[in-house]
C-alpha cells in the first residue's frame, strides 16, 4: 500500500511540474508580446517627438523673422531723428539772432550827434556871461569859471565851475560827450572816430574842434585858433 502511494505521489508531482513549466512558458510568451507592443508604441512616440521638434524649429525660425521685422522700425527711427533737420533749425536760429545782436551793438548813441546839429555852449568868452571864459577847443566849447545863473541856456554850473549841458540821452550832448545817469553831459573817453565824427578830431582834451590852420568847413567861423560851429 505504501509503495502504491509513493508511485501516485511521484506521478502527481510530475504532472504538477509539467503544469508549472507550461505556466512559465505562457508567461514568457505574454511578456514577449508586451515588449513588442511597447516597442511599436515607442516608435510612434519617437515619430511624434521628431515631428514636434520639427515644429519647434519652424516656430523658432518664425520668431527670428519677427525679430528682424521689429529691428527695421528701430533703424528707420534713427534715420528720422538724424541731425540734418536739427542742424538746419539751429543754423536758422543763429542767422536770425546774428543781425539782431549787431543792430543793438551798433546803436545810435555810440555815433554821437552830427556836427550840423551839435549843441554849442560858446564860441568866445562873450557867450559865457559875467566873468566866465570860453574854452574853445572842445567840440561845442565849454564855459569855465561859471556861477549860478551865468551859464548858457540848457546848461548848469557844476561843482567844478564848468557849465555842463543837461541831457536825457547822448544825442542831447555835443560830439565827444555822453549823457550820464545824473542827466549831465560829460567827456566820452577814449576818443574814437565813432564818438568824434568829422569834422571834429581827437586831440589832447578829447574830441576837439578842427584847427583853423587846417581849414574850416563851409559856414564855420574861427575863434582862438579853432573852427567854430555856425
Amino acid at each position: 500500500m505504501s509503495g502504491g502511494l509513493s508511485r501516485w505521489v511521484l506521478a502527481r508531482s510530475a504532472v504538477l511540474g509539467q503544469h508549472r513549466r507550461m505556466l512559465r512558458f505562457s508567461a514568457l510568451v505574454f511578456a514577449s508580446l508586451l515588449v513588442v507592443a511597447c516597442g511599436d508604441d515607442g516608435g510612434d512616440v519617437s515619430d511624434d517627438v521628431t515631428v514636434d521638434a520639427g515644429d519647434s524649429r519652424d516656430l523658432g525660425g518664425s520668431d527670428a523673422g519677427d525679430a528682424v521685422d521689429l529691428g527695421e522700425p528701430v533703424d528707420g527711427g534713427g534715420a528720422d531723428l538724424g541731425e540734418a533737420d536739427l542742424g538746419s533749425e539751429d543754423a536758422g536760429a543763429d542767422e536770425d539772432l546774428g543781425p539782431a545782436d549787431l543792430g543793438v551793438d551798433m546803436s545810435e548813441p555810440d555815433l554821437g550827434t552830427p556836427a550840423s546839429d551839435a549843441p554849442v555852449q560858446c564860441r568866445d568868452d562873450a557867450d559865457c556871461g559875467g566873468s566866465g571864459s570860453c574854452n574853445v577847443a572842445p567840440a561845442g566849447g565849454i564855459c569855465l569859471g561859471c556861477t549860478d545863473g551865468s551859464c548858457p541856456s540848457d546848461t548848469t554850473c557844476s561843482e567844478f565851475g564848468a557849465c555842463t549841458r543837461d541831457c536825457a540821452t547822448t544825442a542831447d550832448c555835443a560830439p565827444g560827450f555822453r549823457c550820464l545817469g545824473s542827466g549831465r553831459c560829460a567827456l566820452d573817453t577814449p576818443c574814437t572816430p565813432s564818438n568824434c565824427p568829422a569834422p571834429y578830431v581827437c586831440g589832447a582834451v578829447g574830441c576837439e574842434r578842427p584847427a583853423c590852420a587846417s581849414g574850416c568847413p563851409a559856414g564855420w567861423g574861427c575863434s582862438g585858433g579853432y573852427c567854430t560851429e555856425p
